[in-house]
């Protein structure tokens, strides 16, 4: 995303974060955890954000071409309280984006989590961290959707429809 689309909170702690990675202030891992909590503590879990309809309507309205529909979706859902709104995956790829912005190797996974007790699909998304150990690079899974107590949360269900932006005609797949 561009810095225009994201909060000057946020840019902020990533300035502070990617000078302390720079500067050998604070260990990679030191930097991923703190921009974990951060999104944790300056974003909320909720799964009613797209049944705002000012929100949906914004939603729809959003032009082809945008770098990341579901971060932008993520900070219209801006309060007083919070910076935005989500579920695990616009959570999770939001950490990803700030980790890749101060440094740090980063991804998506999508799995399972068994307190749900349903195994037909992936009903989960986090963010990977590949920090440097002395055995070499590993990825650290990163969960900015988690409890306190690191229980996932998780939405009951997604609303319908595509959340894809439509393809241009001859336009290849992403």
């Amino acid at each position: 995303m561009d810095d225009d689309e994201l909060p000057a909170e946020l840019l902020e702690a990533l300035a502070h974060e990617r000078e302390a990675l720079r500067s050998h202030e604070s260990s990679a891992l030191a930097v991923a955890q703190g921009l974990r909590a951060l999104i944790q503590r300056r974003y909320r879990y909720d799964p009613s954000y797209l049944e705002d309809p000012q929100l949906a309507a914004w939603l729809r309205s959003l032009a082809l071409g945008r770098k990341n529909m579901h971060l932008a979706a993520l900070h219209a859902g801006r309060d007083a309280r919070h910076l935005g709104r989500g579920v695990c995956y616009e959570l999770n790829a939001l950490l990803c984006e700030v980790l890749r912005r101060v440094g740090i190797p980063a991804a998506v996974a999508s799995g399972w989590t068994f307190d749900r007790g349903i195994l037909a699909e992936p009903d989960h998304l986090w963010a990977l961290a590949l920090l440097p150990t002395p055995s070499g690079p590993r990825f650290l899974p990163l969960d900015a959707s988690t409890t306190r107590a690191g229980r996932p949360l998780h939405a009951a269900s997604r609303p319908p429809g595509s959340w894809r932006q439509p393809r241009r005609a001859g336009a290849a797949p992403r």
